[in-house]
């Protein structure tokens, strides 16, 4: 062989080595956040803001944080997501065996009769029954010179992550759904304590107006009055005890029990939860990189571009190499002996031709696919910096409301007071009362229903932050 042989043998080694380590179709690039540097919302916190990852502890609620426990071991949301992710994981490990070459055994018997009358018209010899024994193996190996298995374990490996970004995004919902069916509970117990309190003030109220009638010093039409208020006052407690009931009864459900199994440890009123810390709110950049949703989103535009390169792939050659061994003999005691062993090598090249455009049309729709998965992104993330700017400005407004309806309370007990006093006094007449009590018990409402939506605008800014999750929770509760 001449020296140029030998250099242009070398040339053709090193250009299918080259081609064997590249893969066609484009390689990744994450796509770019578009993110402001600073929230427009005011984001001040106290001096020892709360861990984002255990964000609920700032409630001080030792029920609360039993329920959040029990719902991230038990829940069978999570169940289904962790029964996602172990499926995904599975395709990833088949994705990769596909690099390496399937050996199969196999082991066959037959037995058949041959013709006599069926020779081309020479005379029969031999047997005409004959029995075929055969054990070998079989190989099969596709070599990956343009890289199409490798783009499929990347976009497996991706759907991967997508998918465990999907299981700490279910857990952020979780917390967020338990925490918020609780707040919800404590409001619609308190306020039918209020109700209730509002049904005893009343009946007593309309008790003195039909002494006062009975006496002549009150009209009928002030007791009467007074029996439709305790009547009307009587008429919203079932209504709020059957939103109690859905409470305790979703908590159940969250928790993976059954609806009625917390009746008895929720059916007690409690105080309403409000958070002692604040929560530590990181800049627009940090925030996304702290939430699954968006961190699933762009591991799904990963598997989007790998995927294209699988379909560019299939445009190229395929090689394949398939091999067979083993024995083939007509009798059992031959069949291992050096003389009938069999072997056979089989390349296989695949070259595209003609396909009328099929290929072409994959590329075609993998390339949209990854447009999509790009625009969804944007989607995203957008979506995930308006929730964090809506729960800022929403939790700012249910501090000043709390706030001013508090004040407004305390000055409407008083008046309420004064009215009665006025009344028993006859100084004021039976109408005044009427409002004064209206007014205050519907402040009374209000004001737990404020104080309710504070705590369900922190909850949904720990939400919008991404809290509820670490990896070291999320590793625990996925070795339960």
């Amino acid at each position: 062989m001449t020296r140029a042989s030998c250099r242009n043998l070398a040339a053709g080694a090193a250009a299918l080595w080259l081609s064997a380590c590249a893969a066609v179709g484009p390689d990744y690039t994450a796509p770019q956040v578009e993110a402001p540097a600073e929230w427009g919302q005011d984001t001040t916190t106290a001096p020892q803001p709360v861990l984002l990852d255990r964000w609920w502890s700032s409630f001080g609620d030792a029920q609360l944080d039993a329920l959040v426990e029990r719902g991230l071991s038990a829940s069978p949301q999570l169940e289904l997501a962790l029964a996602r992710v172990a499926e995904a994981r599975a395709v990833l490990g088949g994705s990769r065996a596909e690099f390496w070459p399937q050996v199969d055994g196999a082991a066959s018997f037959e037995r058949f009769r041959r013709s006599t009358l069926n020779q081309g018209g020479a005379p029969f010899f031999g047997q005409r029954d004959i029995s075929s024994w055969s054990v070998g193996f079989d190989a099969r190996w596709e070599l990956d010179l343009f890289g199409g298995l490798r783009r499929g374990v990347e976009a497996a490996f991706a759907d991967a992550q997508s998918l465990d970004e999907a299981r700490r995004a279910a857990a952020v919902s979780l917390v967020a759904e338990i925490s918020r069916n609780y707040v919800e509970l404590r409001v619609l117990q308190q306020r039918l304590a209020t109700a209730r309190q509002r049904i005893e003030v009343q009946a007593e109220t309309a008790q003195i107006v039909v002494l006062r009638a009975d006496a002549g010093v009150a009209s009928e039409l002030d007791s009467t009055r007074a029996r439709a208020q305790v009547a009307a006052a009587r008429a919203d407690a079932p209504a709020l005890e059957a939103q109690v009931a859905a409470r305790i009864h979703r908590l159940g459900v969250l928790v993976g029990a059954a609806p009625s199994a917390l009746e008895a440890e929720l059916g007690e009123a409690g105080a309403i939860p409000l958070a002692r810390l604040a929560l530590a709110v990181a800049q627009p950049v940090d925030v996304l990189a702290q939430r699954p949703d968006v961190r699933q989103a762009e591991r799904a535009c990963a598997a989007a571009s790998a995927r294209l390169g699988v379909a560019v792939a299939q445009r190229y050659p395929r090689v394949s190499l398939g091999a067979g061994f083993g024995w083939l003999a007509n009798e059992t005691d031959d069949l291992f002996d050096a003389a009938a062993l069999r072997g056979s090598i089989l390349p296989s090249l695949s070259l595209p031709i003609f396909d009328a455009g099929l290929r072409a049309a994959q590329v075609g729709a993998a390339t949209a696919r990854e447009e999509q998965a790009l625009a969804q992104f944007r989607v995203v993330v957008l979506g995930a910096l308006e929730e964090v700017e809506n729960s800022l400005a929403a939790l700012g407004a249910a501090s000043a409301r709390r706030a001013a309806l508090r004040e407004s309370l305390t000055e409407q007990r008083q008046a309420a007071s004064y009215a009665r006093e006025l009344y028993v006094g006859g100084v004021a007449d039976f109408l005044t009362v009427l409002d004064a009590e209206r007014e205050r018990f519907a402040l009374e409402d209000r004001y737990l229903e404020s104080e309710g939506e504070l705590a369900l605008q922190f909850v949904a800014l720990a939400k919008a932050l991404g809290g509820g999750w670490s990896d070291d929770r999320a590793d625990a509760v996925a070795a339960r």
